[in-house]
């Protein structure tokens, strides 16, 4: 072993799978009674995708995955006795599909995650628009939780630009049945995806960069993380690109230590709610947590031509994990922008902006989601659950759909009180303090637009009840 986390994380994955795990065949009759698309895919040669952890080289971090070449192959999708979709035996440029493993310390487990990129496009949640058709697909192995749908949720009501959309899916490949997926858009430049320009792109503050062929540091980033290339991707990056955005986002490091400048760089409005978002889910993560960048134009010497956004939330293995704290982006030595940003009351105050248009609905709005969605396919996701840790030998089972909902209820209705109480805690947030002896009176308002205390006075201010309000034209927290 290279570091000590690496010994850390290969002995929870080792811990976690002490059970031999034994092929066994897909139990057909069952899965074709569910509501959930079966993906049955069927490689040319019968072999399946294969790959090797390599480890973090000294001074990074991380295992990461290697030799996951694509393997030819078929794909069927259906529901009961419907063909939703038949990709065609595999044919270069023609019909078929490839897959092969993805991700990094994730793809170390038993069961695995994986990409599927298909010859023609096709748009395989079967939306009735053709900008949503695309070659590239990811099945996360989160199909036992809901923690993707209900991150993606939260990435919705924050505001972020796009958020991938997904569906729970049943897999089998080769006749032998791999357990319940979350099939789910990958971020790439599709117009149906993160619609940018040509001259645009798309980059990660990686952890694992020291896994991939081009990649540059940066000078806020701490030394175990590095900036690496998701469109133009790695193969297809021109040196000259590889200069010009390398120099842009150096601008807009060197930008950050300067209020007056960095927001003639950046949304802050991205920014702002994509920390909120993982704030908001308990994100204890940081290392991993997928920080996205993404402008969507680039001309050199017009830095501002559009300002840099943070991609979608993502990667939520650990969600709910932070209970009575920021999430992680807040601390150590991985804070990437935020350790200047949380610094800056523009940034403070539209972090806060975010939060008080969200807030007086956030739990009804996602416990409504939870909620229909237990009710609309909960039953066959349980079955699903069932098989799934009968196949990969889990001696706890998965918790069932109602369970989730009773512990993301309890999360969400925590979590909103919390947020309101330790708003004010956060690095260069102020509330607005009525002096002693100012003698101005307001009006005060609730969220929803009544008249809550008209004419209020210092005193009365500091007599209402926790809470967020209207005075003055100003949303304002009492705590």
């Amino acid at each position: 072993m290279k570091n000590a986390l690496q010994f850390i994380i290969i002995l929870n994955i080792l811990l976690c799978n002490i059970s031999p795990v034994v092929a066994q065949k897909q139990p057909d009759s069952l899965l074709q009674t569910l509501k959930i698309p079966l993906f049955t895919i069927t490689t040319t040669d019968g072999t399946e995708p294969q790959g090797y952890p390599v480890y973090a080289p000294e001074g990074c971090v991380g295992v990461a995955l290697a030799g996951n070449e694509y393997v030819n192959g078929r794909l069927v999708i259906t529901i009961g006795d419907s063909v939703l979709y038949d990709s065609g035996e595999y044919m270069d440029n023609k019909s078929g599909m490839r897959i092969r493993q993805r991700g990094n310390t994730s793809a170390l487990w038993n069961k695995k995650p994986y990409k599927i990129n298909l010859e023609k496009k096709a748009d395989l949640l079967f939306r009735e628009e053709e900008k949503y058709k695309d070659k590239d697909w990811l099945l996360l192995r989160e199909g036992t939780t809901l923690n993707v749908p209900v991150g993606f949720k939260v990435s919705e009501l924050v505001g972020q630009s796009w958020t991938p959309k997904y569906a729970y899916v049943n897999l089998v490949i080769n006749n032998d049945y791999k357990g319940c997926y979350v099939l789910t858009e990958s971020i790439e430049v599709e117009e149906g995806r993160c619609d940018i320009i040509n001259t645009g792109f798309i980059i990660e503050d990686d952890a694992y960069w020291w896994n991939e062929t081009v990649s540059f540091p940066g000078d806020v980033l701490p030394s175990q993380m590095s900036y690496t290339f998701k469109s133009p991707n790695s193969d297809d990056i021109s040196p000259l690109t590889y200069e010009n955005i390398r120099n842009y986002i150096l601008e807009v490091e060197d930008a950050l230590s300067n209020e007056d400048l960095i927001y003639d760089y950046i949304d802050v409005n991205s920014f702002a709610a994509w920390l909120l978002g993982h704030d908001i889910l308990g994100t204890l993560d940081a290392v991993g947590s997928n920080r996205y960048l993404v402008k969507y134009d680039y001309i050199p010497g017009h830095h501002n031509s559009t300002l840099l956004e943070m991609g979608p939330l993502w990667d939520f293995d650990d969600i709910f994990k932070r209970e009575n704290e920021w999430s992680q982006q807040h601390s150590g030595n991985y804070k990437f922008y935020y350790k200047y940003l949380l610094d800056d009351r523009t940034f403070t105050d539209e972090y806060k902006q975010i939060w008080y248009n969200i807030s007086p609905t956030l739990y009804d709005d996602v416990v409504d989601f939870i909620s229909n969605f237990r009710d609309s396919i909960g039953a066959d996701i349980d079955i699903s659950r069932k098989l799934d840790d009968k196949r990969w030998s889990r001696y706890t089972p998965t918790k069932t759909t109602n369970e989730e909902v009773e512990f993301i209820s309890t999360w969400f209705d925590n979590r909103v009180r919390w947020i309101n109480d330790e708003l004010h805690t956060m690095s260069a947030v102020k509330d607005i303090v009525v002096e002693e002896s100012s003698a101005v009176t307001i009006d005060v308002y609730m969220l929803n637009g009544s008249l809550y205390v008209p004419n209020a006075t210092p005193e009365q201010l500091k007599q209402l009840p926790k809470g967020v309000y209207i005075g003055n034209g100003l949303k304002f927290v009492v705590h």
